[in-house]
């Protein structure tokens, strides 16, 4: 599964859009500055407290970027929680479920691989929906570890 992981996995791209100039606004744009830049620990420390605010406008963006910067420290456990924190209402949510799929496969856990790339299958229009449909094909071909 680490191979699967290996190669469909790509780090999601800095999305540093904000409408305002809020202190929170300028602290997305900073956590942001330091994501792109790899210092993800950084990053990390100011998107929790981004996701410790709750009036923050941008809380499943924050939770998505949280979870990619967790993933990216090899703390998948804990990219899996940011990721589940982003509504199914939001627009981030196809992106949420995938990157929840490439944590668990990074873990091992192949049934919740199994059962959240099942789900984005189910979904015609997500945008992973083929590949989603590719590595599900190479799960079941996978022994359990």
């Amino acid at each position: 599964m680490t191979e699967l992981y290996a190669s469909n996995f790509e780090a999601l791209e800095v999305s540093s859009s904000v409408r305002g100039d809020s202190t929170l606004d300028a602290q997305w744009l900073q956590a942001m500055t330091l994501y792109e830049a790899g210092k993800y620990p950084a990053a990390t420390h100011m998107l929790e407290e981004l996701a410790d605010a709750d009036q923050y406008d941008y809380q499943p963006k924050v939770h998505l970027y949280l979870g990619m910067c967790y993933l990216l420290q090899d703390q998948s456990t804990y990219a899996v929680s940011a990721f589940e924190q982003v509504s199914p209402e939001s627009i981030y949510i196809q992106q949420a479920d995938w990157y929840t799929a490439m944590a668990y496969l990074k873990i091992k856990d192949k049934a919740q691989a199994q059962a959240t790339l099942q789900r984005i299958v189910a979904f015609p229009a997500h945008y992973k929906h083929a590949r989603a449909k590719e590595i599900l094909g190479q799960l079941e071909k996978v022994k359990d570890e």
